[in-house]
C-alpha cells in the first residue's frame, strides 16, 4: 500500500464524523472535570486552617506491574513527583488530596495487529503496539486511617483512588508490516480512527504509610490495580512535610 492509511481514504466522512464525535466527547469531559474541581474546591475552602495538614512533597514509584488483560502491557518504568495534604475528618481519620505528574514506559506482550489496539483507553485501529511512553498527571484522592501516633512517629492505613489524566504519549508500533510512531498529545490525536480520552486510567491502592523524624518524613508502600490498564503491582512512595 502506499499509504499507512489508505484503507481510510475512502470513507472520507465517516472519518470527519469520527473525529468531530471524539473531539465534543473529550471536551464534555474536560468541562466535567473542571466543574467538579471548582465545586469540590469551594466546599474544602470553607474548612478552617488548623484543619489542614502541612504540606507533604512526595517522589513515587510504581513496580512488578504485570498486565492481566487480553492486550498486556507491563511496566518498565513509572516515576512521579508531587505534592499532598490531609484534611482532618475526625481525630483518626483523614481525607488526603494531591496531585502528582508521572512518567511511565510501558512494553506491549500482545503480537499481530490487531483491529483495535488498546492502551488504557486510547484506541488506535489495525495497529500492533510494541511500547508507549507516557506523561500524565494524577490526581489522588483517599481516606487515611490513623493507626499508632505520638509526637515522633505514626502509622497510617491508606486507601486512595488516583485518577490520571493524559498529557502526552509516544505509541510505537508497526501498522500494515511498517513501523509508525504515533503522538499524542492532550486533546489532539494524530493519526484518523484514533480514539483517546482526557481520563486516561484510574489506579486504586491500598497501603501503609510509616512518619518519623517529628512526622516530618514518610515512607509508605503497597498494592495496586490499574482499573483501564488491566495491571496489578506495588508501589513506594517517599515524602518530606514542610
Amino acid at each position: 500500500m502506499g499509504s499507512n492509511w489508505e484503507y481510510f481514504d475512502y470513507f472520507p466522512s465517516m472519518e470527519m464524523r469520527y473525529k468531530k464525535d471524539n473531539v465534543k466527547m473529550q471536551l464534555k469531559q474536560t468541562i466535567l472535570t473542571i466543574s467538579l474541581f471548582l465545586v469540590c474546591t469551594h466546599a474544602l475552602a470553607q474548612r478552617k486552617p488548623s484543619d489542614w495538614s502541612r504540606t507533604e512533597y512526595h517522589i513515587q514509584n510504581r513496580f512488578i506491574h504485570e498486565g492481566m488483560g487480553v492486550q498486556k502491557f507491563n511496566t518498565t518504568i513509572d516515576f512521579g513527583l508531587g505534592l499532598s495534604t490531609k484534611l482532618g475528618l475526625t481525630r483518626t481519620l483523614a481525607l488526603n488530596l494531591g496531585l502528582t505528574a508521572n512518567y511511565g514506559n510501558f512494553k506491549s506482550n500482545s503480537d499481530g495487529m490487531l483491529y483495535v489496539s488498546s492502551f488504557k483507553r486510547t484506541r488506535i485501529h489495525y495497529y500492533t503496539h510494541n511500547s508507549v511512553t507516557q506523561m500524565t498527571l494524577e490526581i489522588p484522592v483517599g481516606i487515611h486511617i490513623n493507626l499508632y501516633k505520638n509526637i515522633k512517629n505514626s502509622i497510617d492505613f491508606t486507601l486512595d483512588v488516583l485518577p490520571q489524566f493524559g498529557l502526552y504519549a509516544v505509541h510505537k508500533g508497526t501498522q500494515w508490516d511498517e513501523n509508525l510512531t504515533i503522538r499524542e498529545t492532550l486533546l489532539s490525536p494524530n493519526e484518523p480512527f484514533f480514539q483517546s480520552t482526557i481520563l486516561s486510567d484510574t489506579y486504586l491502592r491500598a497501603g501503609f504509610s510509616y512518619s518519623l523524624f517529628l512526622n516530618k518524613l514518610s515512607i509508605g508502600s503497597g498494592i495496586e490495580y490499574s482499573i483501564f490498564g488491566e495491571s496489578v503491582g506495588f508501589y513506594t512512595k517517599f515524602g518530606l512535610s514542610h
